[in-house]
């Protein structure tokens, strides 16, 4: 079950501010409680992290009949990248959705097509079924990815070839899950994950019974939602199937990023893809999609540890607080003048134990130190940390433009801002330049050669908080060459922000521009030439 630590906290108590308001502001507690004479200046973070599952929520396959009836339509997902020299394996689990068709939803960090710098993968996508008899280490099937939702870290494969690449000789009859409403689920209901283990005890399948302990939203413009579950999942658990009760498909397991250390904690329900899931069923062509690439679409390089992640923080001005556990709801980046309490939360990701995480608060770019604070890791796998900050005043905490850095070990891993008071509603656009390929630290490499296969546009981002949605188009020689979806913005409303377009053969020669669409306007948009 989940369950919450307390950290005393290291504050500083020098205040880098002229204004006089910010004297009275009160960092920490944790508690949603207006009333002045209860603040208290005891910086305390709520630590949200799930245990893992006991002997006995962990069901042996051949408990129920319908157990075994819904391991059927589970298959382990394995795929291998060959870049260069280097080989690497991501491994996890993924459900069918149609038997007949050969179609697998899994998780889209699992079969991530991009690599870092923006180029593709070269992937092979292997899928293991039958995973109660199944003892082989022998896949039974070749697929492809032909479909994605990024932002929800949902994909589609589609079964095309056997385990050795050649056509399949045969018509595809594998069992298919029931798709059921997930809009449905409730807090107490149980849930049955189902996820591909290491082959043991003479099967590679377990089934973990728990429920919903939290609901985190991506963005207060959007309906995007996890549910956080109390249980840990082994990596490999990664795409696997979520089953209500009466044993239909409502959720697909998804890590916060994808590690081969860290656990898997989190459901995506299927309400948020059901045009997807429909559209891709009821087409009686399979078609292959381009999948967006911009800067939330890459595979994550680690940085001082091993697969180490840290989320990019979200706000709040509204927080439940039950059985010492904070829960934000109405998350957003802009309040009104006047707001007492800013409420946050960020998750931590196999960050390993002894590291130093720091919470550096800014107020119109000036450190505010007396509201930073910084704390060791106790080396929990996965958490989700909680605070608040406020004042017990009813003029509010002050206007201005708030940041709220999260550094680790020295080192700058996520930031987020936002606006208390008047703010702009047109976002902004500089530096924006074209490039070929990015860094491992996410910079535009600038210029292309003749063998360039891709092609992106970075810009500084800025004053983005009411932007609901994001698209863009490339065009070669003025003709029209790709597309993309209109996607919610979930970025933070200051960011360096990229896009682009990659196949995998070399871009023809010519004239190339990308215009980045904010709201249906174009925002920024820049041409690069091929020779």
């Amino acid at each position: 079950m989940l369950f919450t630590r307390l950290f005393l906290l290291t504050i500083s108590t020098l205040l880098l501010c002229s204004c006089a308001k910010t004297s009275e502001l009160i960092p920490g507690g944790a508690v949603p409680d207006t009333t002045v004479g209860n603040v208290q200046k005891t910086p305390t973070p709520i630590i949200l992290t799930p245990t893992p599952a006991s002997v006995s929520d962990r069901t042996q396959i051949d408990i129920t009949e319908q157990d075994q009836l819904l391991a059927q339509s589970v298959i382990k997902v394995h795929v291998e990248s060959k870049n260069s020299s280097i080989t690497k394996n991501r491994t996890g689990t993924g459900v069918i959705i149609d038997g007949e068709k050969g179609l697998i939803l899994t998780s889209y960090s699992l079969v991530n097509p991009y690599q870092i710098d923006g180029s593709f993968s070269n992937d092979t996508i292997y899928i293991s079924t039958d995973l109660i008899n199944n003892k082989s280490s022998i896949p039974d099937f070749q697929a492809i990815l032909i479909d994605a939702e990024v932002q929800l870290d949902l994909a589609i494969l589609k079964i095309n070839q056997d385990q050795n690449g050649d056509e399949l000789e045969n018509e595809l009859d594998l069992r298919s899950a029931i798709i059921g409403d997930s809009e449905l689920v409730e807090f107490n209901d149980r849930l049955r994950l189902f996820a591909y283990t290491h082959p043991k005890d003479d099967h590679a399948l377990t089934i973990t019974r728990t429920k919903i302990k939290t609901i985190r939203k991506e963005n207060i413009q959007s309906s995007i939602e996890k549910w956080v579950v109390n249980a840990e999942l082994d990596y490999s658990a990664t795409g696997g199937p979520v089953f209500n009760g009466g044993g239909e498909l409502v959720g697909i397991l998804i890590p916060e990023q994808y590690s081969l250390i860290a656990p898997v904690t989190q459901i995506r329900p299927l309400s948020v893809v059901k045009e997807l899931i429909e559209r891709t069923i009821q087409s009686s062509k399979t078609e292959h999609h381009t999948i967006p690439l911009f800067s939330g679409s890459t595979q994550k390089e680690i940085d001082f540890t091993e697969n180490a992640w840290v989320g990019a923080p979200k706000f709040s001005d509204q927080a439940s607080y039950t059985d010492n556990e904070l829960y934000l709801t109405n998350y957003r980046n802009h309040f009104l003048e006047g707001t007492e309490n800013i409420y946050f939360e960020y998750c931590l990701q196999n960050l390993g134990k002894n590291i130093l995480i720091e919470e550096r608060w800014y107020l119109d770019d000036i450190l505010q130190d007396s509201l930073s604070a910084s704390y060791v890791w106790n080396g929990e796998a996965f958490a989700i940390i909680s605070d608040k900050i406020g004042v017990p005043s009813s003029s509010g905490l002050p206007s201005g433009n708030w940041k709220l850095e999260i550094w680790a070990n020295r080192i700058l891993h996520s930031t987020n801002s936002l606006t208390i008071g008047k703010f702009s509603e047109s976002p902004r656009s500089n530096n924006t330049k074209l490039g070929s390929a990015l860094s491992k630290n996410g910079t535009l490499i600038q210029g292309v050669s003749e063998d360039t296969k891709q092609i992106l546009l970075q810009s500084e981002l800025s004053e983005m908080e009411m932007t609901k949605n994001f698209s863009w188009i490339v065009t070669h020689n003025d003709k029209l060459k790709y597309s993309s979806p209109t996607l919610n913005w979930t970025e933070t409303p200051n960011s360096e922000f990229w896009v682009g377009y990659a196949q995998k053969e070399t871009l023809d020669k010519g004239n190339w521009s990308l215009k980045l669409f904010v709201d249906g306007l174009i925002l920024t948009e820049g041409t690069i030439v091929i020779n």
